[in-house]
């Protein structure tokens, strides 16, 4: 299973967002130290780990029973998209 993550999207969401974020730096502390590379690194780096933050948070409601209702449902829409994949593959093939 590969994850969609459109780069050219976050890119842009991330260019849009620098000047918000020099402006609030130059507010809060006077100044704008960081270039723009390195605010640009700092945000796809907080984005990673924010990622990665997400798939522990889900990988502690689902497998460690906190919630046992939401892993029932993940496992009910697991079960449908291995459905799905099942139909579509079989429908795909040639009838002998």
């Amino acid at each position: 299973m590969e994850l969609y993550i459109n780069s050219a999207r976050i890119r842009q969401a991330m260019t849009d967002a620098l000047p918000d974020l020099k402006h609030n730096l130059r507010e809060r502390w006077g100044e704008d130290p960081y270039t723009d590379p390195e605010l640009m690194e700092a945000m796809q780096r907080w984005l990673e780990l924010s990622i990665e933050a997400l798939v522990n948070e889900m990988d502690y409601h689902l497998y460690s029973g906190a919630y046992p209702f939401n892993r029932h449902d993940f496992e009910h829409a697991l079960r449908a998209i291995d459905q799905r994949q099942q139909q579509d593959s079989g429908a795909g093939q040639a009838v002998a």
